[in-house]
């Protein structure tokens, strides 16, 4: 990966569909379990699937807008791209955070204080370009600005 120019786009992630599955599923099976009344329970349900469709449609399906779908270098700037078509230019990455099976980036912009975090499961990215950027982040100039 060179600092010149570097494109990382982000795909749907099995794991993550995986895991809101199961994590849905048990506060499911706990709201039929629980000792109260069939209104409560309705109502719980009905909040649950809301929750579900929610978390499918803008992380899985990547249409929200705190999700990352593309990933930019250029001399030294990045630029995020969401899923609901926004894009914030010009930030420098601050931290991150490295394992094989994810990485967290924290960026933040040339103007202002707000910092914006982009997590990259494994099955989201192309493994070598996945590779290139735990590289990247392991140099330890990278953060010398």
């Amino acid at each position: 990966m060179t600092k010149d120019a570097f494109a990382l786009e982000v795909k749907q992630s099995a794991g993550l569909l995986r895991y809101l599955m199961v994590i849905h599923g048990l506060f499911l099976t706990s709201i039929a379990l629980m000792p109260i009344t069939r209104h409560w329970q309705t109502l719980l349900f009905v909040i649950l699937i809301l929750s579900f469709i929610h978390y499918y449609q803008s992380h899985y399906k990547k249409t929200g807008r705190h999700t990352v779908s593309q990933l930019m270098l250029s001399e030294g700037w990045w630029s995020v791209d969401f899923g609901d078509g926004s894009r914030v230019e010009d930030l420098s990455l601050r931290q991150s955070f490295v394992q094989p099976s994810l990485v967290i980036l924290y960026f933040k912009p040339s103007s202002g204080w707000r910092t914006t975090p982009v997590y990259l499961l494994a099955d989201q990215v192309d493994a070598k370009q996945l590779r290139q950027l735990r590289v990247y982040c392991r140099v330890p100039k990278t953060y010398q600005q």
